[in-house]
This record gives structure tokens, sequence and C-alpha cells, in this order.
């Protein structure tokens, strides 16, 4: 019920208050409103206000809940006053199942106190969930209240029906594109298993995860002599296998320019393995420093059983500075996905460093977890992004050097309104020697400082055994592809404690964001003219 004292035009709202409301904050309430303080209301907005209120009551289980608006003016504007009256929440008497036993019931749907719709509602879909996810295709699950004396009893109704099977997988979109062994080795179902709906969902990730489609559907059909038996046609869209990429770019500091050549084969062997050769020429301006790199990726997803991703990387890397260096080596070993958010790898490195009077020679194993829960990965506005990385160099695998390398790194994303996104990335990194080995050798130090760490100092300014650093951002969208951002960089390394502030610009791109960044030292910052980097991607 509605008490409009006086509102003939759209007036300013000075004040909001709540009365009555026990069990919600008046903050919790406010936030419901469609307006705000300061903004023009009407009769529409006044009514919707209401509704919105008495449906989050209703929601929450106060479903006898009664609101009263009242509207006052002042000189100013005029002042919105809710009544709330929030009444007895009924509680839930008992809850009785028809059509499952009792014991199996326990195990899927948690004790409920109160009658809330909303959550009620929720778990019937849990309950149809897990029983589907049993096999129990065709099963449907309903309920029906009933309300004494304040006390509510909740009847559920259970059609399990017959326990489902898999019987056959088609593929749709690949004839005579890629051979069906290939598919096959990507799936995680088989003939005969009782249905399952994660199943086919971590068939969709492994089919996208092999970056052999870029877009996949799916449809369960069941026989029609046989309802338990059901088919699943999988319907593909195939990429294109091979891609030639030509890349250009302009660094600054120090200036020079980035030169690349990429090439890929997606099904290399008609087997779904990947192949990709990338090679890198990056000179400053007077050529007085070079460097070039020369790298190979071949991948054989879902190896064996297990489904184990194989991978073996071969890399060369010259480069042209004080003393020139020459880097030659490998990565070989594996990586398995064991959901969509988690990867596991686990891989040997051999690499050796020849320099004017002398080489060296890492031999090193390295155990990486991927924990990814981003929504994007260029533009990510949400999520979570954790690596911890362990490497063991020397000791039984011998080389050059003994030492024990542990980093974490975590990436979180926030977005508290549309047209902004907080960003954070924090970086701990520790070194131990031990061994034949007592000072860990500089080139293989955690270097810190630059475009992808402390913007605003040197590239690799600081070389450390020991090492924190952080990156604050926030990410402001002013157009479709435009955003202009704010950074505070920030670490502990070497007893000091470096700080850097800047901003910049994002510029959304086909293959990336284009980057452009401004950095300062903050004790520096009004001695000299900071940096400015370009660049592709962002820094985290």
């Amino acid at each position: 019920m509605t008490l409009i004292v006086f509102i003939l035009f759209n007036l300013t709202v000075e004040e909001i208050h709540f009365y009555g409301n026990k069990n919600f904050s008046t903050k919790l309430l406010k936030t419901l409103l469609p307006y705000k303080k300061k903004e023009e209301l009407n009769e529409e907005l006044l009514s919707l206000s209401e509704k919105k209120l008495k449906e989050f009551y209703f929601e929450e289980g106060f479903i006898f809940a009664e609101i009263n608006t009242q509207i006052e003016t002042t000189a100013s504007g005029i002042v919105v006053k809710y009544f709330i009256k929030e009444n007895n929440r009924p509680k839930i008497k008992e809850i009785n199942f028809h059509g499952i036993a009792q014991e199996e019931i326990t195990k899927l749907l948690p004790p409920l106190k109160f009658y809330e719709p909303k959550k009620l509602e929720a778990e019937k879909n849990r309950l149809l969930k897990e029983l589907k996810e049993s096999g129990y295709y065709y099963s449907t699950v309903t309920y029906d209240t009933s309300l004494i004396n304040n006390q509510l009893s909740i009847d559920f109704f259970i059609n399990k029906g017959k326990r489902c099977y898999f019987r056959q997988v088609v593929f749709r979109g690949v004839g005579g594109v890629i051979r069906e062994k290939t598919i096959r080795r990507l799936l995680a179902i088989k003939k005969g298993e009782i249905y399952s709906e994660e199943q086919v969902q971590r068939s969709l990730v492994n089919f996208y995860n092999s970056n052999l489609f870029y877009k996949i559907s799916y449809l369960v059909i069941p026989d029609p002599l046989y309802p338990e038996s059901l088919d699943v046609v999988f319907y593909f869209s195939v990429r294109k296998f091979r891609s030639l990429g030509l890349g250009f770019g302009y660094t600054f500091p120090p200036a020079g320019f980035i030169f690349s050549l990429e090439n890929r084969y997606l099904n290399f062997l008609n087997r779904g393995q990947e192949l990709r050769l990338v090679n890198e020429l990056l000179p400053t301006i007077n050529f007085k420093e070079l460097v070039v790199n020369f790298n190979l990726n071949y991948n054989v997803p879902f190896w064996g059983q297990r489904k184990i991703n194989f991978f073996f990387s071969p890399f060369l890397s010259y480069e042209k500075k004080e003393e020139p260096k020459l880097t030659i080596g490998e990565e070989v070993g594996f990586f398995y996905n064991l959901n969509k958010y988690w990867q596991v790898s686990f891989y040997h490195r051999l690499k050796k460093n020849y320099f004017l009077i002398s080489e060296k020679i890492i031999n090193s194993l390295i155990i990486k977890n991927i924990f990814d829960t981003r929504d994007n990965y260029f533009f990510s506005e949400k999520g979570i992004y954790l690596l911890p990385h362990l490497e063991l160099a020397g000791g039984p695998l011998r080389g050059s050097y003994d030492f024990f390398r542990f980093s974490l790194e975590m990436r979180n994303f926030w977005q508290p309104f549309n047209f902004l996104v907080f960003g954070q990335r924090a970086f701990l990194g520790k070194m131990f020697p031990y061994g034949r080995t007592k000072i860990i050798p500089e080139e293989e130090k955690f270097f810190v400082g630059g475009r992808y760490s402390l913007r605003g100092y040197k590239e690799k300014e600081f070389s450390l055994t020991t090492v924190f650093y952080q990156n604050l951002e926030s990410r402001l969208k002013v157009y479709k592809i435009f955003y202009f951002l704010l950074f505070f960089d920030w670490g502990w390394v070497d007893k000091k404690l470096p700080k850097s502030f800047g901003c910049g610009i994002r510029m959304a791109t086909p293959i990336g964001p284009l980057r452009v960044d401004y950095g300062n030292k903050s004790e520096e910052f009004f001695k000299n003219w900071g940096k400015i980097y370009l660049g592709l991607g962002n820094v985290f």
C-alpha cells in the first residue's frame, strides 16, 4: 500500500528511510531500489521499488511481509519512507519425499530450517542434477507446500525413470578432415557407461582445449525402441589448420623494433598434434644490441589412457649486449587438465649458455600448477589466477649448478561497476643454492624492473635470489575498445622498497590489447621524465 502525499512532478530524492527492518540492514535494502539519493523520482519508480522490496522479502521466506510507502515533501525535494512489517517467517515442519528412498535423499538434500522459495528452488534443481548425473536422464522433481499454524510441510514428488546408458557417439562436420580416431581420443564418454552430463561437458572441454574447433554443439537423442539407450551427436566447426603470422612492433625504452614470424599447424600428421615455429628478431635502432629467438613447440594432446598432454620445445636464443651470449636448450614433459580450471605440468629443462670464454649447463626438473578462473584472457573482469612453480637444478641431474627455485604468482580481478575493474598481481620468489654451488649465478636469478614488473625502473635493474613485488591497477572502460588505467607498482628487493606509479591506455585488437604505459619512480617523479612503454598485451 502506498500513501502519496504530494508528487505532481518529478522531484529529487533528498532522504530514504526504512522503519521496521529487523533482519536486513538499511544499506542492503537501499541497493534494491531502482533509484538513489539526488535522483528524480516518479510514481512508476516508486511502485517498482515497493515491488522489488516485496519480492526480496518473499524470496528470503518472509511471505507475510507488509510494506507501506510514504512520501513527504521538503523545500529542497522529497523524503521517501518505507514502513516494513516483516511478520514471522514460516518454519519448515517436515519434508516428505515420494518416489525415492529416504536414505538416498539425505545424502543429496541438506536440512532446511525456514521456507525460502529461492533456496528451495535451487535445491530442487540441484537434486534433479544429481539424479541425472547418476544416469536418470528422464528424472523429474516437483514439490508442493502446505501451511498450517505458520509451519510449512513440503512434499517432493520424484520420478526417477529408468537408468540410461550411452549407446553410441556420433561426430558431424569432420568427415574427411580429421580422423575419427583422433577425435575419440579426446572423448570422455565410453559406450555402455551410465549417462553422465559431467562427462559430456568434460568432452566439450577436451575438444576446445585441442584448438582444432572453434564451435561445438551437441544433442542427446534417445533410441526410439529402447529409450534408456542414449546417442550423443556432436556438431563441429573446424578451424583452419595452417596459419602464418607476421608481426612488427616498436619498443621503448630502449628504442628498438620487434620482428616476428610464426608458422602454426594444428593437425600435424592428421592426429590432432600441434606444431608451431616462432622466430623473433629484436634489434635496437642503432643495432648496438640485438636479440634473436627461435622456438619450436610440438604438442601431442590427450596421449595414452590417462589423456596426458605431451610437449617438446627446443629453443635457441642469441643476445648481443655487453657480453654476447648464445643459449640453446629444450623443454620436454607433460601437463594434465584436472578440470577446466586446474592444470598440472611436469617437465625437464636442459639449457646451455655459451659465453665468450665459458660454457654453463643448467639441467633441471620443474613442476607447475595453474589454477585459472578468469572470465577473459585479455580483458579479465573477474576471477583468480594462481601459478606455483618448483624447480630443482643440478644434484643427481648434474650440470654446472645446484639450486632450488620456488615462485608463486597470484592475479585476481574484481569489477564493482560495469565500467571499472580492479586488478592486482603479486609475485614471490626464492632461490637456495646447495651441493657444489655456493652462490646463485647471475643469469639464473630473478630479474625485476621494467615493463613487466616495476614500471619506471630500468629493464632488469635488480637481480635477486629473494624477491617480492606487487602491481595494482584500476582499469576504466572509456569506450568499446578503449581503456584507461592507473597503476601503482612496489616491491621488496634487496632490503629496499622501490615504488612507482603511472597511467596507461589499452586498445582492444584482434590479436590482443595494444598497450601504452607511462611510469616513473615515486622518489624521482619530479627529477626525470620517467619511461614510456609500448607493446602488445597486458602486463598481467
